[in-house]
């Protein structure tokens, strides 16, 4: 049906994407979502929290995600995560951002139970004993984590001194979710458990669950796991909008594959904002590069190798970002500017028919795959969930895309991106 849908829209058309889709709220305020796919061999669970780095204290920065590390540590004589794994759930995995915390993996149908009670148990609290022998080990596994994914990475230390700029401090997005090591080092015990009763419980928390599932069997089965706990009060995300970018450029040396990066970021708005739509076909469009006037032979003469642009959300507001590869030799500052003449291209002569049809059959291909890969499919009911307040909102983006004129484009450019950006160029250094 999948691969039918997809030469559908290779073909011309715009076909919708139909999937049952239930939704309901527990007395306690746990929002569930479930969707009934018989055809799976597995089911994808995803349970996320209301809760990422946006409410890290002050000094503490990355216990959100320090405390998504201790969820999986053995506790009152069971391990989660082994236990799981044995019965032959697969993908196990957890992931904290600005504003939420997601545990997700694949578990076989009849395991469905034993998966709930532990996500339930996980939910109803942590186990001070596991927190006191096990957080020290984990702060250094946090830590090598931070240093893999950020100072061993090409461009990755760069972005928390993006992060940084974009919101400065006291912003409560000043720093990235994984933290420092000071900061992580000197979490404790009583700060681990106290973040936990205060932002895990099922008033913030939404659960989502996709494959063979009978839904009166797992509506029943939550309702006894879930049910009893109790609604917690967690406190609200601070008011701190999104501040004034500034014009000039911010040089950020670091070891690379070596080549410059030149990033680009303007104020946006946000994905429920009906222009939004034209914004993320726009990043498409340049992303895509070779079916679009940006097309890489074209970047190449203007001395950036690569283009990814797109837009997204944080708890302050949209972000529309353009990361430029800038060829060896060539100055990261030349490549701002001719990145900018190719957005006033588009603004003056609008994109044409061809590469519109071109970006947009492009996009809905990418939500038909990720709707038909089940652990891709929980986490975008759990996107439009949050964003939309209805699971099955995200159904209707392929058809959004399709509607997005060449206009549209053009108007939401010159309202958005002719302002000056904040600029950060990441410069190659030898160790």
């Amino acid at each position: 049906m999948l691969a039918a849908t997809i030469a559908a829209l290779l073909a011309g058309s715009s076909p919708g994407i139909s999937l049952e889709v239930h939704e309901f709220e527990l007395p306690n305020g746990m929002k569930v979502v479930l969707q009934p796919d018989p055809a799976e061999p597995m089911v994808a669970i995803n349970l996320r929290y209301r809760v990422g780095s946006w409410w890290d204290p002050k000094g503490r920065e990355g216990l959100a995600h320090l405390l998504e590390h201790l969820m999986f540590a053995e506790g009152e004589g069971s391990d989660a995560l082994g236990v799981l794994e044995a019965s032959g759930a697969l993908r196990i995995n957890a992931v904290t951002g600005l504003e939420r915390t997601e545990y997700q993996g694949l578990v076989p149908p009849e395991v469905v139970p034993r998966a709930l009670w532990l996500e339930a148990r996980r939910m109803a609290g942590i186990d001070p004993n596991t927190v006191s022998r096990r957080l020290e080990q984990e702060k250094r596994v946090v830590v090598q984590e931070l240093r893999e994914r950020l100072y061993d990475q090409p461009y990755g230390a760069i972005e928390g001194t993006l992060q940084a700029r974009l919101f400065p401090e006291p912003h409560p997005l000043h720093h990235l979710p994984i933290g420092s090591e000071a900061s992580v080092f000197a979490a404790t015990v009583e700060e681990v458990l106290a973040f936990h009763r205060l932002h895990y419980g099922p008033k913030h928390s939404c659960l989502v669950l996709a494959g063979p599932i009978s839904v009166e069997e797992v509506r029943a089965l939550i309702t006894t796991y879930f049910g009893p706990l109790a609604p917690q009060e967690a406190p609200p995300a601070a008011l701190a909008p999104a501040p004034v970018l500034k014009a000039e450029p911010i040089f950020g040396p670091e070891w690379t594959s070596g080549y410059s990066r030149v990033s680009l970021v303007w104020h946006a708005p946000n994905i429920t904002a009906p222009e939004s739509r034209a914004l993320e076909v726009f990043g498409a469009m340049l992303s895509f590069g070779a079916t679009s006037r940006a097309g890489i032979a074209n970047l190449a003469q203007q001395s950036i190798l690569n283009l990814k642009a797109g837009r997204y959300d944080t708890p302050a507001g949209g972000l529309f970002r353009v990361d430029a590869i800038v060829s060896p030799g060539a100055s990261p500052l030349i490549a701002r500017s001719r990145v900018r003449s190719v957005i006033e291209t588009y603004i003056e002569y609008k994109p044409q028919p061809e590469e519109l049809a071109g970006t947009t059959t492009r996009l809905q291909v990418e939500v038909l795959r990720a709707v038909g890969d089940l652990e891709a499919r929980a986490r975008l009911l759990q996107d439009s969930r949050a964003e939309f307040g209805n699971a099955a909102a995200v159904l209707s983006l392929a058809k959004l895309w399709s509607e997005v004129s060449a206009t549209e484009i053009q108007e939401v450019l010159n309202k958005h991106l002719t302002h000056e950006p904040q600029v950060l160029v990441a410069q190659p250094v030898r160790r």
